[in-house]
């Protein structure tokens, strides 16, 4: 029988390490517990065993899944299945064996998606096994697995605490690749050389940075053309390349590139801000007027005005008096400065006259 033949090995050594033991002396009562394999997604059972300490029963396909018939009490269990291409093992260390009771391989599965390349990246075929181990020497799960243009679906795999899984092109040894099994778990093998890697697929697209070549000023502005230089980063480690952006109008404007495609076909862009005023503010002086001539004690007091339509006022613009003599009289110059964010700077002057 398939099983014994699968389990021959496995099973005689989970007796010995778990110490399956025969009922206790004095037990009369005996029972037949049910056998129920709970969500197996592999279809029908075709053959199976029961170990309830030392009493074995086995069933074929269609003969329905019976336990020996055991001495109530405590025993050690150790319920194997098979289906097709398709096994499983679940040991039971001191169950409590009574009246209806239901012996269970509870093990939660989950469906899994294979992908198979090769070293260039292309479709690759495969045909192997895949192979979990749980917590006890006892639990063990496994079948086969094809690949079909590159891809395989796994109906189950063990998941939860405890459980290890392998891939690899033998049943029995040369497993590689250990993974963690989880719901909608997609992995990626990689066939190259006949080693077999496992590694998580590429979903992540790639990360496009960019920096320009003159850095702003504090506050963020340009006073010149801008060139920006893409960086690209992928989980690939592959070189992806972006040709730098130059920049020439003025004001606010955020740049994107194209979109940057990876081999696994994931797709990124990138994006920057970047500010530019060549522009000096506007600027004049107020109160007094280019030429004219005033009195002492009537002059106009200091006052200006200024504006930036792109980068805005770094601050108020200032206004300052030369000129004179020491009496207060003769011709004066007033001047005001204003200074944009960008660091463009716009001077006014005007020219007048104190007489007394």
């Amino acid at each position: 029988m398939r099983v014994r033949r699968i389990w021959g090995g496995l099973l005689a050594a989970a007796l010995i390490v778990t110490g399956l033991s025969a009922a206790p002396a004095g037990a009369a009562t005996k029972v037949t517990p049910a056998v129920d394999v709970g969500s197996w997604p592999y279809g029908a059972l075709t053959d199976g065993s029961v170990w309830i300490g030392t009493a074995k029963s086995e069933w074929q396909a269609g003969s329905g899944l019976r336990a020996p018939a055991v001495d109530v009490g405590s025993h050690d269990t150790l319920l194997a299945v098979e289906s097709g291409d398709h096994y499983a093992s679940l040991g039971r260390s001191g169950v409590a064996i009574a009246g209806g009771s239901v012996l269970r391989l509870d093990i939660a599965w989950a469906p899994v998606s294979w992908s198979f390349v090769d070293a260039s990246g292309r479709p690759s075929e495969f045909d192997g096994w895949w192979r979990c181990v749980g917590p006890q020497v006892e639990d063990q799960a496994g079948g086969r697995l094809r690949s079909r243009d590159g891809r395989a679906t796994v109906a189950g795999m063990p998941v939860g605490a405890g459980w290890t899984c392998w891939v690899a092109r033998n049943r029995l040894d040369e497993f590689s690749g250990r993974v963690r099994v989880g719901e909608g778990a997609s992995l990626v093998l990689d066939t190259e050389g006949g080693d077999l890697t496992v590694r998580t697929p590429d979903t992540t697209a790639p990360v496009v940075t960019g920096r320009t070549t003159v850095r702003p000023n504090r506050q963020g502005w340009h006073r010149g053309p801008v060139r920006v230089r893409w960086s690209v980063t992928d989980d690939s480690g592959a070189a992806l390349r972006v040709a730098d952006t130059v920049l020439r109008a003025q004001g606010e404007r955020t740049v994107r590139t194209d979109w940057v495609r990876d081999a696994a076909g994931n797709a990124g862009r990138g994006s920057l801000t970047v500010r530019i005023d060549r522009t000096k503010p506007t600027v004049r002086v107020r109160g007094v007027r280019q030429g004219a001539t005033y009195r002492k004690g009537a002059v106009p007091a200091r006052r200006c005005g200024a504006s930036d339509r792109l980068s805005g006022l770094a601050k108020a613009c200032r206004v300052t008096t030369t000129g004179g003599d020491r009496r207060g009289l003769g011709r004066f110059t007033r001047t005001a400065v204003a200074v944009d964010r960008a660091g463009n700077k716009a001077v006014a002057r005007v020219s007048f006259v104190v007489r007394r």
